[in-house]
C-alpha cells in the first residue's frame, strides 16, 4: 500500500478560498481513482478535511475533528456565511460517502469534541467515545492504542473478505439521516 500525507499549512481546513485555491478534492480524486481501496485519516482540522473528502474513500477514521466550523473553538478566519457553507459541504460529502457505502469511524474523547460529534448524523457504531479527556490521538498514541487501531483499519481494507460498499452505511443513508443535535 501507499501513503499520502497532506498538511494544510495555511490552516484553512483544506478549503478553497479566494486567493488560496487548493483544489484538494480534484487533486485527491485524481490520485485515489487508481487504488482498489482508500483509507482517509485525520485529526482535528485534518479530520474535517478527511470528512470533507469522505466520498473518495472506502473507510474514513477521524479523531476529534471539528464538524461545525460555526461553533468550533478553532476555525479558519472566514466570514460566518463561509464557515456555514464549508460545514454544509462537509456534511454533504459525509452523506454522499455513506450512500456509497463508506465506513466511518469517528473517535472522540469525553470533552468538547463530543459536542461537535453530536452535530454529525452517523450510523450506529460509527461514533466511538473513549473514556478519556484531552487530545484524543495524542493520548491514544501515548497509551499504545493508536498504532494497533490503524494497523487494524489498514488490515481490514487489505483483507479479501472486506466488503465495500459497507452495508450499514448504505442502510443508514437510505433510511434518511436523523437530524443532528445542536
Amino acid at each position: 500500500f501507499d501513503v499520502l500525507c497532506l498538511c494544510d499549512t495555511s490552516a484553512m481546513w483544506y478549503l478553497d478560498t479566494p486567493g488560496n485555491e487548493l483544489a484538494v478534492g480534484e487533486r485527491l480524486g485524481s490520485v485515489v481513482k487508481d487504488y482498489k481501496r482508500v483509507l482517509l485519516l485525520g485529526v482535528s482540522m485534518g479530520g474535517f478535511g478527511a470528512l470533507s473528502h469522505a466520498h473518495l474513500a472506502d473507510t474514513v477514521a477521524v479523531f476529534g475533528p471539528q464538524t461545525d466550523l460555526t461553533v468550533s473553538h478553532l476555525r479558519p478566519g472566514l466570514p460566518p456565511a463561509e464557515l456555514e457553507s464549508a460545514t454544509r459541504r462537509m456534511k454533504d460529502a459525509v452523506n454522499l460517502a455513506l450512500s456509497r457505502g463508506t465506513r466511518i469511524e469517528y473517535h472522540v474523547a469525553m470533552e468538547e469534541h463530543l459536542l461537535y460529534a453530536r452535530r454529525l448524523p452517523l450510523p450506529e457504531g460509527a461514533l466511538i467515545v473513549h473514556p478519556i479527556a484531552g487530545r484524543i490521538a495524542r493520548l491514544m498514541e501515548r497509551n499504545g492504542i493508536l498504532s494497533p487501531l490503524l494497523v487494524d483499519l489498514i488490515g481490514e481494507l487489505q483483507d479479501e473478505r472486506c466488503v465495500r460498499p459497507h452495508a450499514a452505511s448504505m442502510a443508514f443513508a437510505a433510511a434518511g439521516a436523523p437530524p443532528a443535535e445542536g
